[in-house]
């Protein structure tokens, strides 16, 4: 009984906490987005929020880090949360108050669950929101412009209810890998081609074609991973390039240069927003209040709305704090590149281009793929070693003194090499010949965990009187 109680405390009551957390905070930011809140009044989302929050709370309590990684994650998340708590003073409706928190708390948390999860709940919501404007429950608002007629699905603006499209196809994508269907396939592009045609939201659309491409050339082709390797880097600093290009572009907007004007015209106007607020409310070092309008559009001369989320991090957040962050998700991109995880960085470098004109994917609800970032960065090299489902949610320890005290067997290879050989094999899709190959190697994989949970399991029955806990089981969930 009291195995039991501390199974369920370090795992089960451990994940549902951020489960039920993670679900209010998707449901309220799903919502807040879209018309329910005018024509409904919805008005309980802060408390909903606040209460999310306390779960959070909960699940760290219950939770306290170990490892000296996460003990310094956890602190510069706390030191960040005071900085913008008394400067910036919005913390429960503040975006990257959000990120930080869901990066932290989502270190021991399975990723793949989390995908699951957002896809239905997502995917609920959107469905809901969208027929809900086109039987008249909510304001189906349209743009009249001659140059572009757009529909806001239910939204309080055209291009979130595409957005939120986008990133339930990319999860789709990364849950399903190579395995990407033509079921999946019928029911992402039409529902993607019908919101493009109605709210003339492009980059979502081209992103979503682009991420599905990727995985259809990934599931056919054979290409070495030296040779992408060029890429691969390319895209872990691609953060930085993208951020500095934004930056440079903002800066060197002139009205009175053709190709400056034809550019600036081509997106919407975003250069001359950037390049205003950049010379009138400067950079500063520390976080600061950054109000922004959008009353009377984007040809009223008090429109201060800035899309590029790289100006507008720096700007809001200042220098440190945008320094640092771009260093924690850099870093973040390199793990997953160690990893192998190559669709999860080709998924997050899409993001991180969508981020040069449009500041959406600051929000969770919009970019679950922050998430995977806590998975990324405390992630330890044991971590990447037994991925198979036999032994992911055994702790490691164990594993160990199973390999370090089995008696050798003829045909039977357990050893710490070959299981990392093993986990090379299955993160690195690219690399392999699956028509020849994948079930070779499946089948050794599957008999070399199976041979380890025999042992571990044999081992346990010969030890009744031993106890172990699963406490440090749950970090070996992720993948």
């Amino acid at each position: 009984m009291k195995d039991k109680l501390i199974r369920f405390v370090n795992t089960d009551l451990n994940s549902w906490l951020f489960y039920i957390s993670y679900s209010v905070y998707l449901f309220v930011s799903i919502i807040n987005t879209s018309f329910f809140v005018v024509d409904h009044q919805f008005t309980i989302g802060t408390q909903l929020l606040t209460f999310s929050i306390l779960l959070l709370m909960c699940k760290e309590i219950i939770n306290t880090p170990r490892s000296t990684n996460e003990k310094l994650g956890v602190l510069l998340g706390f030191t960040f949360l005071l900085v913008i708590n008394f400067t910036i003073g919005d913390v429960v409706t503040d975006h990257v108050t959000w990120i930080v928190a869901f990066i932290i708390c989502a270190r021991d948390i399975d990723f793949e669950k989390v995908v699951k999860l957002t896809i239905v709940i997502s995917s609920i919501l959107l469905a809901v929101i969208v027929f809900s404007s086109f039987f008249g429950i909510i304001e189906n608002h349209f743009d009249s412009y001659v140059a572009r007629p757009r529909h806001w699905v239910g939204f309080r603006y055209a291009s979130f209810g595409p957005t939120l499209l986008f990133n339930i196809s990319a999860l789709v994508v990364y849950i399903r890998k190579e395995k990407l269907g033509k079921i999946e396939l019928l029911t992402l592009l039409p529902a993607n081609i019908a919101l493009f045609i109605m709210t003339d939201s492009r980059l979502p659309f081209y992103l979503t074609l682009l991420v599905m491409a990727f995985a259809y050339i990934s599931e056919y082709r054979t290409i070495p991973a030296e040779k992408m390797k060029p890429l691969w880097l390319f895209m872990v600093v691609s953060p930085l390039i993208f951020g500095g290009i934004c930056l440079w572009m903002g800066y060197h907007y002139d009205a009175n240069i053709p190709k400056w004007s034809q550019l600036n015209d081509t997106l919407s106007g975003r250069l001359r927003l950037e390049h205003t607020s950049l010379l009138t409310r400067g950079i500063k070092w520390w976080p600061r209040s950054f109000p922004m309008s959008t009353a009377g559009g984007v040809f009223n001369p008090g429109y201060n709305f800035i899309d590029s989320l790289y100006i507008l991090v720096l700007q809001e957040y200042g220098i440190i704090f945008s320094v640092l962050f771009m260093a924690v998700v850099i870093y973040g991109l390199w793990k997953m590149y160690k990893r192998g995880e190559y669709y999860l960085l080709f998924v997050s470098t899409a993001y991180t281009l969508y981020a040069i004109i449009d500041q959406l994917i600051l929000g969770i609800n919009y970019n679950t793929f922050w998430l995977a970032l806590g998975v990324a960065l405390f992630a330890t090299e044991h971590d990447k070693d037994f991925l198979t489902a036999n032994t992911r949610h055994i702790p490691i320890s164990e594993i160990e003194s199973i390999i370090g005290g089995a008696p050798s067997r003829p045909g039977v290879q357990i050893s710490r090499r070959a299981a990392s050989r093993r986990a090379a094999v299955q993160r690195t899709p690219l690399t392999t010949n699956r028509k020849n190959q994948t079930s070779s190697r499946a089948q050794s994989s599957n008999a070399q965990a199976a041979e380890i949970a025999r042992l571990l399991n044999q081992q346990r029955q010969s030890s009744p009187t031993e106890k172990t806990t699963n406490r440090n089981s749950r970090r070996y969930r992720r993948r």
